[in-house]
């Protein structure tokens, strides 16, 4: 993370992996980087949450829903239990589901007319499904970087 793309906020840090948007992570999380997805994990702890966002500058946004249910068809993902996901101003589409190995995942989907985020929320299943902890809060943070701010 670079100092221009990080804003420290006490306990938290303000991170804007491409310069579109703003999420709050608990300070000591674990930055990587790969091509378009932006990975986090706080050191010891079995969590992970991956980030990769899409801008779109002409044409209709397709609605999170969509987009979710496509995700999980292509993935061949059939029982989930949806997520209430709440970001401000955005549309959100979220559905919890177990893998074989029974490691819990939250695919989540936030929209606005120019920008898309998808955040895989990765785990312990009681932790990832925990309205209270770092990866849910996180996605609830995510806000719209302003043109120009820093």
């Amino acid at each position: 993370m670079t100092q221009a793309n990080m804003s420290d906020k006490g306990d938290s840090i303000a991170v804007s992996p491409t310069g579109s948007y703003w999420i709050d992570l608990p300070n000591g999380v674990i930055e990587q980087e790969d091509g378009n997805v932006f990975s986090y994990w706080i050191q010891g702890e079995p969590e992970c949450l991956q980030l990769s966002s899409y801008s779109r500058s002409s044409g209709d946004q397709i609605e999170a829903s969509s987009r979710l249910r496509e995700r999980l068809l292509r993935e061949d993902v059939d029982e989930t239990l949806s997520v209430q996901i709440n970001v401000v101003g955005a549309e959100t589409a979220a559905a919890y589901f177990e893998d074989s190995q029974g490691l819990g995942w939250i695919y989540v989907y936030v929209t606005w007319p120019d920008l898309t985020v998808f955040a895989t929320l990765s785990g312990s299943p009681k932790l990832v499904r925990q309205q209270t902890h770092w990866q849910r809060q996180a996605i609830e943070s995510i806000r719209r970087r302003l043109a120009g701010a820093s």
